[in-house]
């Protein structure tokens, strides 16, 4: 094997596992605040909520004086800690608008 092919195969190898560690650090929630009319905030979250993502809605839920929606559309995947958290916040009385069929069982049941 020649230097040439040698370097090739060892950047295809690095390269391979930078994008397998990327993955692994990728971003999981997305948390979007959007004031509208009235001074109503919606709090747009997309992609994972676990727990380590529920510390920062309910500090974003704490600093806000006006009325708050969570608004769920783009959510994929939550895990138990998230919707004890989405139970609790509706039963305070933030709107969950746009939740996803399977949240939006999980959270009745929480609450029952």
């Amino acid at each position: 094997m020649d230097r040439k092919s040698r370097k090739l195969i060892a950047w295809r190898r690095k390269q391979y596992t930078n994008e397998r560690n990327a993955e692994s650090y990728t971003m999981s929630c997305r948390i979007d605040r959007i004031v509208s009319a009235g001074d109503l905030v919606v709090l747009r979250v997309s992609g994972r909520i676990r727990a380590e993502n529920v510390d920062t809605l309910r500090e974003l839920l704490g600093s806000e004086k006006a009325g708050v929606i969570i608004d769920l559309k783009e959510v994929t995947l939550v895990d138990r800690d998230a919707v004890t958290f989405l139970a609790l916040s509706e039963t305070g009385g933030i709107e969950l608008r746009n939740c996803p069929a399977y949240v939006r069982e999980w959270v009745d049941r929480e609450r029952a």
